[in-house]
């Protein structure tokens, strides 16, 4: 990592979507999903638009699938070709902000193929066009990192791109946007945004500017997830507990986005893909093995979180962590291991070679920072089918 601290604009606080209509342009292109079209937020986002000095034009693309495809992304860079923006405002989960950010370079480069994008190419941006990326839900933090994760339809695996220079220009935190959240996502991706803070803290790029952002995101998590949970079955929803747990997001964002990821996402991607689960339940049933199988490079950091919550019962920082993420799990309703979770044995068993050769191809394995060897991501990936204790 170079010595910067890539971050947008942010605007956060209740109701701060208003911000939209301070943009100056003639045309904005929405990218979202079909459920956030049918919660009526573009609606507000519209709203926003009209009341600017001079009301834009839009466009809304809302094709995106959860673990959106490269063929998705083509067409909405197609779409931005023909319709030249000058914003790309993104609405939704993880999904569209990843979307939007590989829409807005291919849009900015057309030159360029998608699987071009990474650190090591010059990708110039906003000669065209800016980004503004307004999250849905609590967790990915992917509305203020330079990456996205995209599923290569030939190939059927995940492709981690990044570039320094699609950072997004503008992030509008507001949790009104989130209070309508229910109960299962607001716990898978409340840990994902877990495991985003986690791994940045432990992670061989870990710096001074990441580490306060990783630890305030996991005090923030582990005191209020569980309220938001809990506000997502109520008919009153815990604004409070939704706001903390939506800033949290952004914030473990902020860490591990100037840090790394590490093997629970590396490990994660992989099985979303060949199962195709839920990118949250992935790592949140990976985190707690991936931290026991760091214990030997990382204990030291991990010390270091547990005296940040104050967290006791046990000598083993490692351990103390790992069974407080285990006791979150199950507070939220989360399972334990994949075979919990409903994979059959025999489908995972046929499909762990597959798993394997992902998890080693992956960007966030490599930024581990314990070097798996072949049989130890083996020996992982069957731990957390079966909810065997990590003994190496």
């Amino acid at each position: 990592m170079s010595q910067s601290f890539l971050s947008p604009k942010i605007f956060y606080g209740f109701g701060k979507i208003k911000q939209l209509r301070y943009l100056r342009g003639n045309r904005a292109l929405i990218i979202t999903d079909k459920i956030i079209v049918g919660l009526g937020f573009i609606d507000k986002i519209a709203k926003q638009l009209k009341k600017s000095k001079k009301p834009m034009e839009y466009k809304i693309f809302d094709e995106v699938e959860p673990d959106p495809s490269d063929t998705t992304v083509l067409k909405g860079a197609e779409i931005a070709q023909e319709f030249k923006p000058d914003w790309i405002i993104a609405i939704g989960g993880g999904s569209t902000m990843d979307v939007a950010k590989m829409v807005w370079a291919l849009y900015e480069n057309p030159e360029i193929k998608l699987i071009e994008i990474s650190p090591l190419k010059r990708i110039p941006m906003g000669k065209k066009s800016s980004l503004v990326t307004i999250p849905t839900t609590s967790g990915t933090g992917a509305e203020i990192t330079f990456a996205g994760v995209i599923t290569n339809t030939e190939k059927k695996y995940k492709m981690t791109l990044a570039n320094f220079e699609i950072t997004p220009n503008i992030a509008i935190i507001d949790p009104n946007l989130t209070l309508t959240m229910p109960p299962k996502l607001t716990a898978v991706t409340g840990l994902d945004a877990l495991t985003h803070a986690i791994e940045g803290y432990v992670s061989p790029l870990k710096n001074d500017f990441s580490d306060g952002h990783c630890l305030k995101a996991i005090q923030l998590i582990f005191k209020w997830l569980p309220q938001s949970y809990q506000s997502g079955k109520s008919e009153t929803p815990d604004k409070t507990a939704r706001e903390k747990v939506h800033y949290a997001a952004t914030i473990a964002g902020l860490g591990f986005g100037n840090s790394s990821g590490g093997l629970a996402h590396g490990i994660g991607h992989s099985i979303g893909a060949v199962f195709n689960i839920q990118h949250g339940f992935c790592v949140s049933i990976l985190l707690p093995y991936t931290i026991n199988y760091l214990d030997s490079t990382s204990r030291k950091n991990f010390q270091e979180v547990v005296n940040f919550l104050q967290l006791k019962n046990g000598k083993n920082a490692t351990d103390i962590l790992a069974n407080n993420v285990r006791k979150l799990l199950t507070s939220l309703d989360v399972p334990h291991s994949f075979k919990e979770l409903g994979i059959k044995e025999d489908e995972f068993k046929n499909k762990s070679e597959k798993v394997l050769q992902f998890t080693l191809t992956d960007l966030s394995t490599r930024t581990c920072p314990r070097k798996a060897t072949d049989d130890e991501l083996k020996k992982l990936i069957e731990y957390s089918y079966y909810g065997n204790p990590v003994d190496f």
